[in-house]
């Protein structure tokens, strides 16, 4: 999270805000006047939205009224990320069609699927890697696709990971990775589901996949929230909260079965995390919330506790700290690894018996393997 003040951080979510006509009453202490625009530069950058608020003031037409060299920046950089997108898009189509020669059918997540989704999606979204699911039984014939097309291995992840390793090939390019599974949220979009439901769009003589609208927002929402632990640090996933704006804005709202996120999300114990999650995107982004998911006293407990962490950084660093030591006991982390605990009482009785196996393991160097993650999740920060 870049260091910029509030003042950069409101002025950003206030110019990204879906519909904020209609999102009265919503959202009233975001301020107004000038706002600090190399700070909300900074801030939209560091958030990865830099094209997205382009692209906002584009069509609000409140470009016309930044400072010369915002504007002059801005748009380069919105035009940049359009050029670059248009590669990552070629680099998918040849990807998808070397697969289907083979009869390997991949599904796109994530930012790969926007890239199919619109013109909007196209110039607004900051790409970092192309996430293509593939079966588990496929994993081994992919990688070799992707081998002959020039990819090799940047980065190896360990076998019980829910990535192959990160596969790159030229500059200008985006990294690859082949999921073996959704992600850590298996139990939730699991891959008979995913593969079931996935939505065909045509490409050409071929198609591409995609996940459903449905299991495209419960993605969204269990990545961010969950597996990179938003939620629990207390951060504000603004990046995140925006592509669901966009998945939202591609599909019918009547596509996407809010009954059954609500039910599968609560049934697995993060029936908060939603709440609190899609209460931000309306605070922020002027998101309406679907009918029949209320927010209630969690939802604004957590996004005081956001603003909280957000405003001190000591504060936000002992957080991080915290967060490093207890991952490996997370709940999603944890059933990824050794399956669902049938209740509390196991998941205790499981997490205790993960402590001592850590303990044991990393009995001389914990401590370095502390700090190590510490600084990780410090960078991200």
């Amino acid at each position: 999270m870049p260091r910029t003040g509030n003042k950069a951080f409101q002025a950003l979510c206030r110019y990204l805000r879906a519909n904020a006509a209609s999102a009265a009453g919503v959202n009233d202490d975001m301020g107004r006047g000038e706002p600090p625009w190399l700070e909300v530069v900074a801030e939209a950058n560091g958030q990865y939205l830099g094209p997205a608020l382009w692209c906002a003031l584009e069509a609000s037409g409140d470009a016309d009224q930044l400072p010369a060299d915002v504007r002059e920046f801005l748009e380069e950089s919105a035009r940049l990320n359009l050029l670059r997108n248009e590669t990552i898009r070629a680099q998918c189509v040849e990807l998808l069609e070397a697969l289907e020669a083979i009869g390997v059918q991949p599904i796109l997540l994530k930012g790969g699927a926007q890239l199919f989704m619109g013109d909007m999606a196209l110039r607004a979204r900051m790409m970092v890697d192309l996430d293509v699911l593939v079966r588990p039984a496929a994993l081994a014939s992919a990688a070799e696709v992707a081998a002959n097309l020039g990819y090799r291995i940047v980065h190896e992840h360990e076998d019980w990971h829910h990535d192959y390793h990160i596969l790159g090939r030229g500059s200008g390019e985006a990294a690859l990775e082949f999921h073996r599974t959704v992600g850590q949220q298996r139990h939730i979009v699991s891959l008979d589901k995913a593969y079931g439901d996935a939505c065909r769009l045509p490409l050409g003589d071929n198609a591409v996949f995609v996940l459903s609208p449905t299991d495209r927002v419960l993605h969204n929402i269990f990545h961010a929230a969950i597996q990179d632990r938003a939620h629990h640090l207390g951060r504000i996933p603004l990046r995140a909260l925006h592509d669901l704006g966009l998945i939202r804005a591609q599909c019918a709202e009547e596509d996407i079965d809010w009954g059954h996120i609500q039910r599968t999300l609560g049934v697995a114990g993060y029936g908060n995390v939603l709440s609190a999650y899609l209460y931000m995107a309306q605070v922020f982004l002027g998101q309406s919330v679907p009918s029949g998911i209320e927010p209630g006293l969690s939802a604004h407990l957590h996004l005081l506790r956001c603003r909280v962490l957000r405003r001190s950084r000591i504060l936000r660093r002992a957080m991080d700290l915290w967060a490093t030591i207890t991952h490996p006991f997370g709940r999603a982390h944890y059933e990824y690894l050794y399956g669902e605990a049938p209740n509390d009482l196991a998941l205790l009785w499981g997490r205790l018996k993960l402590a001592g196996h850590i303990l044991t393991k990393h009995r001389h160097k914990l401590l370095a393997k502390l700090l190590t993650e510490y600084r990780k999740l410090y960078r991200s920060g």
